[in-house]
């Protein structure tokens, strides 16, 4: 009997504490709120392709170009962070904008509608260029 009962309020501590991100007419929604403006760019089959992240006011905050590197297909992404005029670097990032998305929020780069230069410096630790 405790088990189950253990189980289920488990799941709900998880799922409450997961937030929902969506992407809808350019823009990325946690829990329903707005978060971040996205738009991708020339990302066809021969294109180089190019996603940006924006504050909520318009102004980019970060350029994403995915490159694609010599061995099977494998890619990668290059973030620029135009405030500081820094670099990280992932590996594996899907150019998809829900992907991208899920990323960014996960990260908390954004936060009151803006890029959070704290959780940015953060980031580009752990992901150097």
């Amino acid at each position: 009997m405790k088990l189950p009962a253990l189980l289920a309020l488990s799941f709900l501590t998880i799922t409450a504490c997961a937030q929902r991100t969506d992407v809808r007419n350019g823009m990325i929604f946690t829990d329903g709120k707005p978060y971040a403006l996205i738009n991708r760019d020339n990302c066809g089959v021969f294109g180089k392709c190019r996603v940006t992240l924006s504050a909520l006011d318009g102004r980019t905050a970060v350029i994403i170009s995915f490159n694609p590197q010599s061995f099977g297909g494998h890619t990668y992404a290059r973030m620029h962070f135009i405030k500081s005029n820094k670099y990280a670097r992932l590996e594996d990032l899907p150019t998809k904008e829900s992907k991208v998305a899920k990323k960014v929020v996960k990260a908390g780069l954004f936060k009151n509608g803006e890029l959070d230069e704290a959780a940015a410096a953060t980031f580009m630790a752990a992901n150097p260029e």
